[in-house]
């Protein structure tokens, strides 16, 4: 994030004389020096230092505001999730409350149309630049530009870095939504990089491998400099959700589903040339193991005590049944399980959640793995399923959705399962088990504070003798 930031700093800085214009608005004209003798204003130093602070702020803004109106496209089939739309940018300035009556839209479009001119200092630089949306850098340029309109021009604070620092505080964390807040570093360290996830996936390993290698090199866009088909990348991973059946079964929305992709990726970049984009812009499949964690969080999924109760061999075989025979039921069950954490780096969801995200993930695989089966190999005969997406399996999948083929609507063994039944059952089940797991913790607890007093009053005990001795000894010596 260091080197991302960085590279993005070194650009905005020099756009359209964004360094002379933070001098000339600082107030105090004897602050106008360079103690550091770095060549650079020091309070040009202290606005990178401000918006380095709270980066992550700034990233998560321009990701999530990247998404919003998002329907132009790159390419065919890419659409831009990686620049923000004008739509976007006046969302942005509104939801953070720095348009005003002093304020008004006229002087932040005024920003816009100077920030999005072209500079030929830093054109060719620059030279994935989006025409009429920003990219990082312009991003960048304008929070400082806003910091100055909304703060340093109406008075109320003459150091534009103060000015930026409180923009960051006062506008951007306390109005952004929590899409936009949201931190990736914790969400893997509490879900990903943990034990009983990595033996999942790595138990699912050649399948997503299969399916990953085949979605990696979907959509064929010929003379696009940005594209890789050894990696995922947006228009591919919503391919991906929409052959599998995840969209338009409603388990995720399209937006939610570009959400997942931009949080997944690792974000560096040393410069702004084709290969720093191009890892940008595209999932590792590291990456892509992070964004299926993150969906089996985020869409509905059954619990064991569901399956069980349903007589199914996984969770795959219950939901594509469920949907296949009773449709109402299957939309009851979206609405019934879908998860109750609105923190999307999961920092509430133990306090939520029906089961551990490492259930969730193999429930997720399970139904993945039944999809593209039940359209390939076992389409005739579900009995044939070895629970494994072979190679051929993924491209010969990929060939018929492709097509236009619509998914297999299969009952498995479950063609007389009543499901509304089966989840009121697993419900009450759940609810039964955890009364009694709270039983059994209070029993122990109870026994466990006996055992301590007892051991207190045998010490107690023991220790009476010797106190009485020791209090004849002191009469015996005072008399």
């Amino acid at each position: 994030m260091r080197r991302l930031f960085t590279t993005d700093w070194n650009v905005a800085v020099r756009s359209h004389e964004l360094a002379w214009f933070m001098v000339k608005c600082h107030h105090d004209p004897t602050a106008w020096r360079d103690l550091d003798r770095n060549g650079v204003h020091d309070e040009v130093d202290e606005v990178r230092d401000a918006l380095w602070q709270h980066h992550r702020l700034l990233y998560g803004a321009y990701d999530y505001y990247s998404v919003l109106y998002s329907d132009m496209e790159n390419a065919p089939g890419e659409p831009d999730v990686f620049n923000i739309s004008f739509n976007g940018y006046m969302a942005f300035a509104e939801r953070c409350r720095m348009v005003s009556k002093k304020v008004p839209h006229g002087e932040f479009e005024v920003i816009w149309a100077l920030v999005n001119a072209v500079d030929r200092v830093t054109a060719a630089e620059d030279k994935h630049n989006k025409g009429k949306m920003l990219n990082r850098q312009e991003f960048v340029q304008c929070l400082v530009r806003m910091a100055i309109s909304v703060y340093c021009k109406r008075g109320l604070i003459g150091d534009v870095s103060d000015a930026v620092n409180q923009l960051m505080v006062s506008n951007l964390m306390a109005h952004l939504p929590p899409e936009a807040t949201q931190s990736s570093n914790a969400f893997r360290k509490r879900f990903c990089y943990i034990e009983k996830t990595s033996l999942i996936l790595e138990a699912n390993l050649p399948s997503l491998k299969a399916l990953y290698a085949q979605y990696g090199a979907a959509i064929d866009t010929p003379g696009d400099a940005l594209k890789d088909d050894s990696l995922m990348s947006i228009g591919e991973w919503l391919t991906f959700c929409r052959h599998l059946g995840l969209i338009e079964a409603g388990y995720l929305s399209v937006m939610q589903a570009k959400h997942l992709f931009l949080w997944s990726r690792i974000r560096s970049a040393d410069d702004l040339g084709d290969r720093a984009e191009i890892r940008m812009r595209h999932l590792f499949f590291c990456d892509f193991l992070e964004a299926l964690v993150r969906m089996s969080m985020t869409i509905a999924l059954p619990t064991d005590f569901d399956i069980a109760e349903a007589g199914a061999a996984d969770a795959g075989e219950l939901l594509l049944a469920m949907q296949a025979k009773q449709p109402k039921a299957f939309d009851h069950f979206l609405r019934s399980h879908k998860p109750q954490h609105s923190d999307p780096d999961g920092s509430d969801w133990e306090a939520h959640a029906s089961q551990p995200v490492w259930r969730c993930v193999e429930h997720l695989v399970k139904l993945l793995i039944r999809t593209v089966e039940f359209n390939t190999s076992a389409a005739r005969d579900s009995s044939v399923a070895d629970g494994v997406v072979q190679a051929d399996e993924a491209a010969k999948f990929l060939r018929k959705r492709t097509s236009g083929i619509d998914l297999e609507a299969i009952e498995g063994n479950l063609g007389t399962t009543d499901f509304f039944a089966t989840m009121d059952s697993a419900a009450t089940k759940i609810v039964l088990t955890a009364a009694a797991i709270k039983i059994q913790m209070a029993t122990r607890i109870k026994r466990a504070r006996k055992r301590i007093a007892d051991r207190r009053a045998a010490l107690a005990q023991q220790a009476d003798p010797a106190q009485q001795a020791e209090g004849e000894l002191e009469s015996t010596e005072e008399s």
